[in-house]
């Protein structure tokens, strides 16, 4: 290892180095961000198990106890702080970072860790208020970063401007004494650290100092006259009360559960506790018909939809409660919402109202009792929903299509009581009857993503969908019309199936798998019919010897040579590449059909043309025993295979060039003959 150490001997001064922009402030920078970084990705790695643990949810209490565990924080329950927003607040190595829980349907779906700051002097988190009494209240002050700070602790009234300070010392907890009771005070506590201060108030109000408690039962009428009984819990003391109004020496000792008596309508008792020369503040009871009526029936009637829902006009039968002092004298109604109907009451005397609901929507009837005294009942309300309209969107789209299901997106709007579910259909006709439901999909979505499963390939389906609302009124879409994808021919043949094969003319072929795909070959299928006559040979005659001459040999040698490629060319004008991928001529090699064997030697009597003709072959014999097991051979007539062969006389007088010819029984004598050699001459053969 070499360390190259760059001097800089001239031009930098001491002010580039400390400057605010300089070397040591920028390292100092990087230092600082290096470490903020390092302390976030602590955060994050740490939410790798929860997220593990929890199936993809996130538990904050046990996220929290998890980066205590691992010495991120030293304390979860005084680094971690829950702030009023729902935010959390992590204080680690002097920095403050934000813990916001993103929420899902059920649980928490991540934890996001954004860094607030660097923490500077004190701060106060929160100020609980721990004990009061009718003179004192206590305080626990919770702070961050405000070891050995100084507390200062203010107090005043609430309808008060000046703040009285009560003690400053070390302590986060303090007591303030000598306060009034049943009062509200304002807390202030002021905490300084380092020479930076942090303030946070709270407001509460002290205990009310015990009176005498005096009660009365509610009021009793009997034929319009009234009473009470008058009760106190405390004892030590002398009950007493007054009818009418309040005079000192006026008042009547009585025992706790006195029935006081001939009461009339709009007098007033008064009663309290006297210990002899002082009394209590004193409590008093009207004499009047305080009691509201029972609040009215209201009876709803219509056509019912479901989930609640009705799907006509809704009749509102509303009968006043009953009344047991002055009896109920009418009822007072109103409706809001979808139907608005003005607040109104009915003649004196009247005991009951019928209202009709028309508007689609949701309606609120609010009803009420009035009893002869004008009392008012407390309020009796019923919610209408009604929606009598079908959904306004219904319509499906279709996605994705393979062999055997259709991927489809449903689409609803219903504007009133929305949507409540998808039902699926399916037919193999336009006809509205032959549609079938095939499921049923509960969401009240504006779109629903369904699998069609269990189709044939190639078939041509009627898709729909009915959108039905929550009363239950449904709109059906308009049918899209899908074909499902061919099948996969080559998985589906096996050897031995007959297929109709469409050429590129659009002619059907009749045709026998040769060969599947469990060959080695691939899908190969073959005519069961030849498709043409080819011609080979030098077209000269009947080939002899008066008839000879060089060209015409040349041109019978080279279709003899280039046979093989002419047929398999000849075959590829039968391709259709929509369904296959090439063409060849029976007897040719299955997995290169252009295979041919090396040339001739003559042996016999001539070396004049030793490299001039291709030898035999046995090219044929893969197609012709399959062929042949297969019993397809024999087509009615005879048909080239793609092979050579060369047949010497026994008594080596000739040689014979020719081309595979089979009647599907066995091979044709000689075959398709095109060169002929002879001892002493040769000629070529038609």
């Amino acid at each position: 290892m070499t360390i190259v150490v760059l001097l800089i001997l001239a031009g930098i001064t001491i002010a580039l180095v400390f400057s605010q922009n300089g070397v040591i402030r920028k390292s100092q920078e990087a230092k600082e961000n290096t470490k903020i970084a390092q302390v976030r990705e602590q955060l994050e790695l740490a939410k790798a198990p929860e997220f593990i643990e929890g199936n993809g949810k996130y538990n904050p209490d046990s996220y929290f106890q998890r980066i205590e565990d691992e010495g991120i924080i030293d304390d979860k329950d005084t680094d971690v702080y829950e702030r009023e927003d729902g935010t959390y607040e992590v204080t680690t190595e002097g920095y403050i970072f934000i813990i916001t829980l993103v929420p899902s349907k059920d649980n928490v779906e991540d934890i996001k860790i954004d860094y607030e700051g660097k923490v500077y002097g004190p701060r106060i988190r929160k100020v609980n208020v721990t004990n009061k009494t009718t003179s004192s209240i206590s305080v626990e002050v919770e702070t961050v970063n405000a070891e050995g700070a100084t507390y200062t602790y203010y107090y005043k009234k609430n309808d008060e401007t000046d703040w009285i300070k009560a003690e400053e010392n070390k302590e986060s907890t303090y007591t303030f004494n000598g306060l009034e009771a049943n009062v509200i005070y304002n807390i202030r506590v002021v905490v300084e650290k380092d020479g930076k201060t942090a303030k946070k108030e709270v407001s509460t109000v002290t205990g009310e100092l015990p009176e005498g408690a005096v009660q009365f039962s509610p009021v009793e009428w009997n034929n319009g006259q009234a009473s009470t009984i008058i009760t106190t819990a405390e004892t030590g003391y002398t009950l007493q009360y007054q009818v009418g109004g309040i005079a000192e020496d006026n008042w009547t000792d009585a025992t706790s559960g006195t029935t006081i008596e001939n009461l009339q309508h709009g007098t007033t008792v008064y009663g309290r506790l006297f210990d002899g020369t002082n009394g209590s503040k004193t409590a008093s009871i009207d004499v009047e018909d305080k009691i509201a009526p029972n609040t009215p029936t209201i009876i709803i009637s219509g056509t019912n939809g479901n989930n609640g829902y009705y799907k006509s006009n809704v009749t509102a039968t509303i009968t006043a409660g009953s009344d047991g002092q002055s009896g109920a004298n009418q009822v007072r109604y109103s409706v809001s919402g979808a139907q608005i109907v003005n607040q109104t009451t009915t003649e004196s005397g009247t005991t009951s109202a019928s209202i009709t609901i028309s508007a689609d929507g949701i309606s609120t009837i609010t009803a009420y009792t009035i009893d002869k005294a004008g009392k008012v009942s407390t309020a009796k309300t019923q919610v209408v929903y009604k929606d009598s309209t079908a959904p306004s969107t219904a319509n499906l789209t279709v996605g994705t299509v393979e062999e055997t299901s259709i991927v489809v997106t449903a689409r609803g709007d219903d504007g009133t009581s929305g949507v409540y579910s998808y039902q699926f259909q399916i037919s193999t006709t336009s006809d509205t009857t032959g549609f079938t439901t095939v499921a049923t999909q509960r969401s009240s979505d504006a779109s629903y993503e369904y699998t069609y499963t269990g189709l044939t390939g190639g078939i041509t389906y009627y898709l729909r969908v009915v959108v039905t609302d929550m009363a239950g009124n449904t709109r059906t879409s308009t049918a899209v019309t899908q074909t499902t994808n061919y099948p996969i021919v080559e998985n589906k043949l096996k050897v031995g199936d007959y297929v109709y094969y469409y050429d590129k003319n659009g002619t059907r072929r009749l045709c026998a798998v040769l060969y599947d795909n469990s060959s080695g070959y691939g899908v190969q299928i073959i005519t069961m019919s030849a498709v043409e006559n080819v011609e080979l040979g030098n077209g000269a005659g009947n080939g002899e010897e008066s008839n000879f001459n060089q060209t015409d040999f040349n041109t019978a040698m080279n279709s003899y040579n280039n046979a093989i490629e002419t047929l398999n060319k000849r075959a590829e004008v039968y391709l259709n590449s929509t369904y296959a991928g090439d063409a060849r001529c029976v007897g040719s090699v299955p997995n290169n059909k252009n295979s041919q064997s090396g040339y001739y030697t003559f042996t016999e009597f001539t070396s004049k043309y030793n490299g001039k003709f291709l030898d035999a072959d046995l090219n044929y014999e893969t197609d012709w025993n399959q062929m042949v097991s297969l019993g397809i051979s024999y087509i009615g007539e005879n048909y080239y295979l793609a092979s050579r062969l060369v047949e010497s006389q026994d008594f080596k007088e000739y040689v014979n060039f020719a081309i595979r010819i089979t009647n599907g029984y066995r091979m044709v004598e000689f075959s398709f003959l095109l060169c002929k050699f002879w001892r002493s001459y040769w000629f070529p053969w038609l």
